[in-house]
Parts: C-alpha cells; structure tokens; sequence
C-alpha cells in the first residue's frame, strides 16, 4: 500500500542531496568574473558536488537515528544504534572522497567579503530561531514512546462522539485539534 508521505519523504531527501550538490560546488569554487557565472546546471553534478550531497545526507542520518534509538526501544533501538554506530565509516570515506575530488587554490570564491557579511547577518537571525525551534520540538518528544504505545492508538474505536470505555493517553505532547 502506497502512502503520499513516502512522496514528501523523497522530496526531502533529493532537497537534502541537491543542498549539499550546492555547497559542494561552493567549497570547490565556482568559475565567476564579472560577466556572472561560466557553467551548466548539468556542470554542478560534478564528483566533488555529489559526495558532498551523500555526505549531508549521511551527516544528517546519523542524529536522526540516533534521535530514534532514544525514543525506541527493544529491536528498533538496537538497529539505529548500529547504524548510528556504522555511519561514521561512510561519513569518513565521503569527506575523504570530496577532499580528493575538490581542486585545490578555488576556495577563495567562497570568501568574498560581502558574501561573510551577508552569511553573518543570516545567522545572526537565523540561529536563534533554530536553536528555539529545537527546544520546543525536544520539549514535546521528551518522553520515550514504546512499541506498546503505538498498538494502543491504532486499536482506538472510531470516533463518534460518545464514551464507550475508559479514556485512551493522548500521545506524549500532542494535543488533538
């Protein structure tokens, strides 16, 4: 059975990839002049530029599970901790690759001084939010949620407006709407 949010889920993952195409074609230096830039969108799925997007997705897997494997437990919990674990060896192998693949003397296309001050500002606003954002989230996921939890919802009557037995827990932080 298909769901729509494996759709979603694609989407964030091939955005996740292509973000890290485009700051591995940053590190690596782009081929600017006055004239603007000299390159193909085709030209920016370069070696260098791919393995930087496997690396984000990696760097991005690795809290992810080990987010997972705390608020799970028994055979899930041990699976993401073994790919929590495991994760780093790839990481490694896509920062050694990206360092092989990335030329050497280009780096100073990415240190212009109006783009450090543009940067500064954005993360003068932006971090905080973030960083806010993260608390509030960890606030409402702050309890662990069992196997036995997730059964107990699915086998909830339908809702029709009556009391038939004891009331069922709401889920840990979340309030209907």
């Amino acid at each position: 059975m298909f769901s729509f949010l494996y759709t979603a889920l694609l989407l964030l993952l091939f955005a996740q990839i292509f973000r890290g195409v485009a700051f591995g074609n940053i590190f690596e230096g782009l081929n600017f002049d006055a004239a603007g830039w000299h390159g193909s969108l085709l030209g920016l799925l370069n070696p260098c530029g791919l393995l930087t997007g496997v690396l984000f997705v990696l760097l991005f897997l690795q809290p992810g599970a080990v987010w997972l494997k705390l608020k799970t437990s028994g055979g899930v919990a041990e699976r993401l901790a073994a790919i929590a674990g495991n994760v780093w060896y790839a990481v490694l192998a896509a920062l050694l690759g990206v360092k092989f693949f990335a030329r050497a003397g280009r780096y100073f296309a990415a240190f212009i001084s109006s783009c450090l001050t543009i940067m500064t500002v954005v993360a003068l606003i932006f971090v905080p939010i973030v960083i806010a954002y993260q608390l509030w989230i960890y606030r409402i996921f702050r309890e662990e949620m069992g196997g036995e939890d997730i059964y107990a919802q699915e086998e909830q009557p339908a809702a029709t407006g009556k009391e038939t037995g004891p009331s069922q827990p709401k889920p840990h932080g979340i309030s209907p709407v």
